[in-house]
């Protein structure tokens, strides 16, 4: 009986220890996403610029690419608990080399909304709303099938 109730504490602590929020949140980033539509300050970009531009997210770091040229590459740390969720870009390739980036990000799916300030701007964007008279970006990425 005392083996039974061990082996089923075990199970449960495996069970919560595999169901960690943070992990699974940036779980969801991973991968190679596509941008369907890119806007700033609510001025769409140019349809040409929007089928380039691509982004790829691992366990700790993101390469951005317009084509097969790569533009920008860096860390990035997220933070699921805030609400809207925040990320912040550390630039390490690229012309903003050496700033931060700081946004917003949401999951929908195979869908991927940021809302991004200017790379060096200590203001972080407080919603998916853009103002059309700020220089905030807003991409929407799709995950990119394998």
């Amino acid at each position: 009986m005392r083996l039974a109730r061990t082996l089923l504490i075990l199970s449960a602590v495996g069970f919560l220890a595999a169901q960690d929020p943070k992990k699974d949140e940036a779980d969801t980033l991973k991968g190679k996403w596509s941008a369907v539509s890119i806007a700033v300050g609510g001025k769409p970009a140019q349809d040409q610029v929007v089928k380039a531009f691509k982004l790829t997210i691992d366990d700790k770091t993101y390469t951005h690419l317009l084509g097969t040229e790569v533009v920008e590459e860096g860390g990035y740390k997220i933070d699921a608990s805030k609400s809207p969720k925040t990320i912040d870009f550390d630039i390490k390739k690229g012309p903003d080399v050496g700033k931060r980036q700081l946004g917003i990000y949401m999951v929908e799916g195979d869908k991927l909304t940021m809302v991004v300030a200017n790379a060096g701007s200590e203001d972080r964007p407080k919603s998916f709303k853009v103002d059309p008279e700020s220089l905030i970006v807003e991409i929407v990425f799709e995950k990119a099938k394998p």
